[in-house]
């Protein structure tokens, strides 16, 4: 039987789960996506990413999300500028990260 491969492994054993928590104990909840969101797109500067990619991250982080969360604050940022992506592939969900600001407009 072969082992399913898991991406977020070595990211689950660096982060202290307890410590994200508390960080964000007093975070109103959509201010938890968008800066768990923000910090995946930084990471994924252009680069490519399929959606599922970001689900997972965000449900790694903040397991009681919506799953359809991720997706709207994603495009909530791109609305109000605080990053850029290009959709490469509407079918695949294949996204890539132009931009990402960290500004006083969040």
């Amino acid at each position: 039987m072969s082992q399913q491969f898991d991406p977020y492994k070595a990211l689950r054993q660096r982060i202290n789960l307890r410590s994200v928590e508390s960080f964000y104990k007093s975070t109103a909840p959509q201010d938890k996506i968008r800066d768990v969101i923000l910090n995946f797109c930084s990471l994924r500067l252009n680069r490519c990413f399929y959606m599922k990619d970001l689900n997972r991250y965000v449900q790694m982080l903040l397991p009681n999300v919506a799953p359809d969360s991720p997706g709207r604050t994603l495009r909530s940022l791109k609305k109000k500028g605080i990053l850029d992506y290009e959709l490469m592939s509407r079918g695949n969900s294949i996204y890539k990260i132009k931009k990402v600001s960290r500004g006083t407009n969040l």
